[in-house]
């Protein structure tokens, strides 16, 4: 299996950055075989054998380990990263935050990095009574700026947008929904689901975000009192997640389900499946959810779970 941080994995970038095929990298050297078992992982290659690959990639041993440096950095806040969007979903924030503040450093070599920071960062304000909202809603648009300077954010349906930069978006929703902004929220919500649609590439990560984005819109459009178009975008949501079989979204998705049933005026249908979503969000270790499914059927039910 490929590991980025490996000899042969900094040796392939090298040869890419320098266009050479294995064939003209090994020649007079070793065979292609042998480039190729280096370069995943395979093979140690000797000495002789690595000086001469190195003199033909007109690398030194230091700049070889300064690749490999760099590679091991990106993994390190990939992995910084990937743990701080679990304390997230998982309901813990201030852990989230902890994590971060060892990024902001590393976060400042690369504007994908930068951008992925600023976001994480405003994940951890957007809470429905958060008092930092605003701050949120400018580190996102801090974030959008540094890949998209120029992006209208009333017309961008047609633009296309790396993930990140969808997530960024995504996250203004229930920002503005949160602020008391609702139309506003709506209406970019929206134009979001629109590019989305426009651009799927078909990975799951992307339906992943998309799924985010459509409950995202389902929450200010509950808002706004559009129930049926709330309900729609949730009935999407739960459509993609099962297809995708990305089964954590499930509670969330079953949750907003449930919210717009009530206000439709269907309160038992909608008590039966609150009754479910709490404790299941405890055994998965989403203690902090849980509370907040439990407080909004308390103070609209008038229900202890």
């Amino acid at each position: 299996m490929e590991d980025n941080n490996s000899l042969g994995s900094t040796i392939r970038l090298l040869r890419k950055e320098r266009h050479l095929t294995q064939e003209e990298l090994a020649e007079g050297i070793c065979s292609p075989v042998t480039v190729s078992r280096v370069e995943t992982g395979r093979q140690m290659p000797t000495k002789a054998v690595l000086d001469g690959l190195l003199s033909r990639l007109g690398a030194s041993t230091y700049q070889l380990c300064d690749v490999y440096y760099k590679n091991e950095r990106d993994s390190e806040f990939a992995r910084a990263a990937k743990r701080t969007r679990a304390l997230l979903h998982r309901g813990r924030p201030d852990e989230a935050r902890e994590l971060l503040d060892s990024m902001d450093e590393s976060s400042r070599e690369r504007p994908s990095y930068r951008q992925l920071y600023l976001m994480l960062n405003a994940s951890t304000l957007i809470t429905i009574d958060g008092s930092e909202l605003g701050r949120a809603l400018d580190l996102l648009d801090q974030a959008i700026r540094l890949t998209k300077p120029t992006l209208r954010l009333d017309d961008f349906r047609h633009t296309l947008l790396s993930p990140t930069e969808a997530e960024c978006i995504g996250l203004m929703v229930p920002t503005l929904c949160y602020l008391g902004r609702h139309a506003d929220a709506s209406r970019l919500g929206e134009e979001l689901i629109e590019s989305m649609d426009n651009q799927d590439n078909g990975t799951q990560d992307w339906a992943d975000d998309k799924i985010g984005c459509e409950l995202n819109l389902a929450l200010s459009l509950e808002q706004e009192g559009r129930y049926a178009e709330s309900l729609r975008y949730i009935e999407r949501a739960h459509s993609e997640a099962l297809d995708e079989g990305i089964l954590t979204y499930m509670p969330v998705i079953l949750y907003a389900e449930a919210r717009v049933r009530y206000r439709e005026g269907q309160r038992d249908e909608a008590l039966g499946i609150l009754r479910h979503i709490a404790p299941y969000m405890d055994l998965t270790g989403q203690h902090e959810h849980a509370a907040a499914v439990r407080n909004w059927v308390q103070e609209n039910m008038g229900v202890r779970l």
